[in-house]
């Protein structure tokens, strides 16, 4: 529970210290590839082109979770971008994603994992920023619990 708190606290601080239109999503348990509304506010980023980043960063099996949230994505809206961002993808990939990202989707797991890659020790860091500027460019990030 602790580890979700810190999670949440700072997707709330990407929200609080970004000026923009950006909005963060938390879903609580795991996301059903049937659950409509979750996938709408996903692929309603930017309107006609969304590009969804799945990062699977805090997932065990991420190959899996990757491919499953990808179809569910595309099941929604078919030829829909996704883009994943694994927790071996490099620093500079992983930027260059996000920079490119309408919306974001963590998949669940351990989130201590992603606060290890995309803030350890509350520092910045490329990636940490390049989620800030989805956030400011209007963008979507979001996540399930583990």
């Amino acid at each position: 529970m602790r580890t979700f708190l810190r999670l949440a606290m700072f997707f709330l601080c990407v929200a609080c210290q970004a000026p923009s239109a950006g909005r963060l999503l938390l879903v609580g348990g795991g996301l059903d590839d049937d659950t409509r509304s979750v996938h709408e506010l996903l692929l309603q980023a930017h309107g006609d082109a969304p590009h969804v980043v799945v990062a699977t960063a805090a997932t065990g099996p991420q190959d899996d979770e990757a491919t499953d949230k990808t179809e569910a994505l595309r099941s929604w809206r078919p030829g829909v971008e996704v883009e994943v961002v694994r927790r071996e993808t490099p620093t500079e990939a992983g930027v260059a994603a996000l920079q490119r990202a309408t919306a974001v989707f963590f998949t669940g797991g351990d989130q201590k994992r992603i606060t290890a890659r995309y803030r350890d020790g509350g520092a910045s860091s490329p990636e940490r920023d390049a989620l800030f500027g989805v956030v400011a460019r209007g963008g979507l990030v979001g996540g399930g619990s583990a």
